[in-house]
């Protein structure tokens, strides 16, 4: 079994080459093994950019750093560019927000804008 490989956005140098060069230097271990490549991205996402770039400025955590900061359409074309820009299999978003009630509508806006839809037992 292949773990793949990870990156995390704003720690990282930004050059997608990294990626690249996992995928072509990838030798699978077992059969139907393929390379899989996910990056981690933080930021905020809030009903109006104001409100995210507020939201960012109040958040005290030196160790991550918010990349991605906008609307819920800003956000999602941020995400969208990120992951083709770094041709990944998926993005891992962290919201960066700190009050609980910020967090969970910076999760609730953007997977509506993503097109992500929750079931109601909480499954995808």
């Amino acid at each position: 079994m292949s773990l793949g490989t990870s990156l995390f956005h704003h720690f990282s140098v930004d050059d997608p080459s990294h990626v690249r060069r996992y995928r072509d230097e990838f030798r699978p271990r077992a059969e139907g093994d393929a390379p899989r490549a996910v990056v981690g991205v933080a930021g905020v996402c809030a009903p109006t950019a104001e409100a995210a770039r507020a939201i960012e400025s109040g958040f005290t955590n030196s160790f991550i750093k918010p990349t991605v900061v906008g609307d819920p359409r800003q956000c999602a074309e941020q995400l969208h560019a990120i992951a083709d820009r770094y041709d990944v299999d998926e993005v891992l978003f962290l919201g960066t927000c700190d009050r609980l009630e910020d967090r969970v509508a910076c999760y609730e806006l953007l997977a509506e804008a993503l097109g992500v839809r929750a079931d109601a037992d909480g499954s995808g």
